[in-house]
């Protein structure tokens, strides 16, 4: 059954389902599956899903919201605490139209959206709760009501989904009414880079051209774009933007944050992105490309993983070594960092994202 919400705030709630065992005949498949069943994350809770539809009328847009409840994440009795984190599907493309939501009859909560543009196209994504891991996955169709002899094209949506953890207070972000509590989470966010986990404030942080070098959003840099090893450190940012590139590298296409009584993590991971942005604190951005590259448009997949485990970085390497074995091939294509004079960015910013 699908559902579509206009109210200001409509919670629905999905609790994900343990999937079966995977059979094998084969001695070789059941050591194979013996060994995946014994790993540790195996017993973690399966989070709860939901959709939460917020209408930003009349200064902003009506935004649409996956929460993610994160039942391992337990604090005190405090007024005001959250275990639940959001997903914004999606902020970008600015066309992109929701249609509405349903769950599957597997458990999967699948959104529908369509582009203005390519009215004929609908984008399918599928959020699959699994133990301490959601897994999204969007692909495109033809809408057979638009015309099913059109084709799609090679221009696919640049997907721009925001995970934000504004909402988990007393868990992932301090209590304190804002901005008191973004800068603060920098401290705890986190990618890979050639010396392992490594926190973004033991990054080099580049500041925002838009605001001057005393500006509180400079101090220290609210946003902040990092590139992999396989491209070269880009220059510093020039004109009317809040973004800029750090000169330090990530070897995995891996951004996240520890929760503030530091058990706790949540990861985004994929196989295929060429930059993570940390941006305004606690929004954590890891979107990825459309693969595989040389698949037809229609075959082609936009794939996250969303991790919440304990925080244990070798655990999570294991993991995400795992379900996306050609994240860690990535870094054979390593280039020389270079002088640090490619391709600045020039992004305006958004003046509704600077102050809320």
């Amino acid at each position: 059954m699908w559902h579509v919400t206009f109210d200001n705030c409509w919670v629905g709630r999905l609790v994900g389902i343990v999937f079966g065992a995977v059979i094998s005949m084969s001695a070789t498949g059941k050591s194979v599956a013996n060994e995946a069943d014994s790993k540790p994350w195996n017993d973690l809770p399966m989070p709860e899903l939901g959709m939460r539809i917020v209408d930003g009328s009349p200064n902003d847009k009506t935004r649409h919201y996956v929460w993610i409840r994160m039942p391992q994440v337990i604090g005190p009795k405090t007024p005001g605490y959250s275990n639940v984190f959001d997903l914004e599907c999606y902020e970008c493309p600015r066309d992109l139209e929701y249609l509405g939501h349903r769950i599957l009859e597997s458990g999967v909560l699948e959104l529908r959206h369509r582009r203005s543009s390519r009215p004929h196209i609908l984008l399918v994504s599928e959020l699959t709760p699994q133990p301490g891991k959601v897994q999204l996955v969007a692909r495109l169709e033809l809408d057979p009501e638009k015309g099913i002899d059109k084709i799609v094209l090679e221009d696919l949506p640049h997907l721009n989904m925001c995970p934000s953890l504004v909402r988990a207070r007393g868990s992932f972000v301090l209590y304190a009414a804002y901005p008191n509590p973004f800068p603060e989470v920098i401290n705890r966010c986190f990618i890979f880079t050639d010396k392992g986990r490594t926190f973004l404030n033991d990054t080099v942080r580049r500041n925002m051209p838009r605001f001057s070098d005393d500006d509180p959003f400079n101090n220290p840099p609210w946003i902040q774009v990092y590139r992999p090893v396989w491209e070269p450190v880009r220059s510093p940012s020039v004109g009317d933007t809040a973004y800029n590139n750090s000169s330090d590298r990530f070897t995995l296409p891996i951004i996240g944050a520890i929760s503030l009584d530091k058990k706790h993590l949540i990861a985004l991971a994929n196989d295929s992105a060429h930059k993570v942005c940390q941006a305004w604190g606690p929004c954590l951005h890891n979107n990825p490309d459309w693969t595989p590259k040389d698949a037809a448009p229609s075959q082609r997949r936009w794939q996250i993983n969303i991790y919440i485990m304990p925080n244990d970085p070798d655990m999570l390497l294991e993991r995400v070594a795992m379900d996306l074995p050609r994240a860690f091939k990535l870094q054979e294509n390593r280039v020389p960092a270079g002088d640090g004079q490619c391709c600045p960015l020039k992004r305006r910013a958004n003046p509704k994202q600077i102050k809320q």
